[in-house]
């Protein structure tokens, strides 16, 4: 039985079967992955090079600059995207 408490845990793992290639399956796993899935959450703003490296670089650093240890919120305009990993 899944046991949604152990899975967020990393004690437990949803197993679905299905087939990219004849579209069997994808919708469930897809719907349950999202309802299932944890959400991304802020994070603080690391600075990690004081100088750009390119013109382009740093115009986009410019436009929508935050502060090192800032949160950054997944809605923030100038995101791009969170890493994270699911087991």
């Amino acid at each position: 039985e899944l046991d949604m408490d152990r899975v967020i845990a990393s004690e437990q793992s949803p197993l679905f079967f299905g087939s990219a290639m004849t579209n069997f399956g994808v919708q469930l796993f897809l719907d349950k992955f999202c309802e299932m899935g944890v959400k991304p959450v802020g994070r603080k703003a690391v600075k990690k090079d004081d100088k750009p490296k390119s013109k382009k670089a740093a115009a986009t650093a410019e436009e929508g600059e935050v502060d090192e240890g800032e949160l950054v919120a997944p809605e923030f305009g100038e995101f791009s995207g969170f890493i994270f990993k699911t087991q």
